[in-house]
């Protein structure tokens, strides 16, 4: 038999109800999240140029070792290492006994030749009016005129010997290719000189130190740097009172994949022959800086796929994502070319959760370090 719901039980649902409703009406509301803490720091222009310091090696303009072009033995030398000499100035004179020799049995047998040519001349002619006669046969005068045609070549043959050695004549004495300074000797008089080849040792060596040849490597980060006409400034520790004044001319066009450097030459007057090739020097790179420079921290560019960019944060400390061109790294800085203003407010390693418009609170900004 079953038994009617009880009218107090049935009230029991809505009173807990209420109840609910009574205690979450006196709980106060959640109150919003705080805005998220920034560091931030400034941009700031540039003080003046912004040196690039780099090792380099001091070359001389142009080296040559001198080698001698014929055989023979040491009359005299002239110049010693040190000395200044100048373009055609004679190095070394060389006594060459054997070519000498040579040149007068080929003047002997030129001679001869022209002995020969005339004899078979005289005999072609001949045998021309024998032949008008019909004393000879057509056939003994092609003979005649084909001994006068080898005689002819057997003179040119004997004349190219004569001339070949004359020029050897001309290497006797050994001349100076530029103007420059000595930088070795390896001759004595009276000694033995073979004609030069790769295996053989060099009388002389020269080199031209009025200008000089400063080779670099400069990092991939800074080739920004480097553009030719770009002043750069020497230092050698040697020298510690004098900055030399030089300047960019070329570079090599490609990074070394290597070392991910570009080979680039700087052009240093030297007239007072004060440096010498082989010193080892620093050079700075004092590139110009655009208009629109800025420093920024490193860790305030961001790097992805799309790019650099900044997030500044504006007046009403609301954060904005900028994209930016950026050029050197110089370490602690880097340095933006464009798309962000002197002065700008940046968050120093901004989160991922930043988005566009996000209002932060901002701790003191850091001292820029110039």
């Amino acid at each position: 038999m079953k038994h009617a719901p009880s009218p107090r039980r049935a009230l029991i649902p809505f009173a807990l109800a209420a109840l609910c409703c009574e205690v979450l009406a006196a709980e106060p509301a959640a109150a919003p999240a705080p805005p998220p803490v920034v560091a931030v720091a400034r941009a700031v222009k540039p003080a003046g140029g912004i040196d690039l310091t780099l090792p380099a090696n001091i070359e001389a303009w142009q080296e040559t070792r001198v080698h001698a072009r014929i055989d023979g033995y040491v009359r005299r030398w002239h110049a010693d290492i040190g000395d200044r000499v100048e373009a055609g100035q004679v190095l070394v004179e060389i006594d060459t006994p054997e070519v000498d020799q040579d040149l007068a049995r080929a003047r002997a047998s030129a001679a001869q030749a022209t002995a020969n040519l005339e004899l078979a001349r005289v005999s072609y002619e001949r045998w021309q009016r024998l032949q008008g006669r019909q004393v000879v046969s057509e056939q003994d005068l092609d003979e005649r005129h084909a001994t006068f045609d080898a005689r002819k070549a057997d003179l040119k043959a004997a004349q190219a010997a004569v001339e070949r050695l004359d020029a050897l004549q001309k290497f006797k004495k050994v001349l100076a290719p530029f103007a420059g300074t000595v930088t070795l000797r390896n001759v004595e008089n009276g000694s033995l000189i073979a004609a030069g080849g790769s295996d053989t040792k060099e009388i002389y060596r020269i080199a031209e130190t009025a200008r000089l040849r400063i080779r670099v490597r400069v990092p991939q980060a800074s080739l920004r740097a480097v553009a030719n006409g770009v002043e750069a400034r020497v230092l050698v520790a040697e020298f510690p009172d004098r900055v030399f004044q030089g300047k960019v001319v070329r570079s090599a066009g490609a990074v070394d994949p290597g070392s991910r450097t570009l080979l680039t030459e700087i052009e240093l007057a030297n007239a007072d022959g004060a440096l010498m090739p082989g010193l080892f020097a620093q050079v700075k790179l004092v590139p110009p800086t655009g208009e629109k420079t800025v420093l920024v921290p490193t860790n305030a560019v961001k790097l992805d796929g799309k790019g650099a960019h900044v997030v500044v944060v504006d007046a009403a400390q609301a954060v904005h994502l900028l994209p930016v061109a950026i050029g050197r790294n110089l370490g602690i800085q880097i340095e933006v070319l464009s798309g962000l203003d002197e002065g700008a407010t940046l968050v120093l390693n901004p989160p991922d959760a930043l988005k566009e418009g996000m209002r932060v609170e901002v701790k003191a900004p850091e001292k820029p370090k110039v």
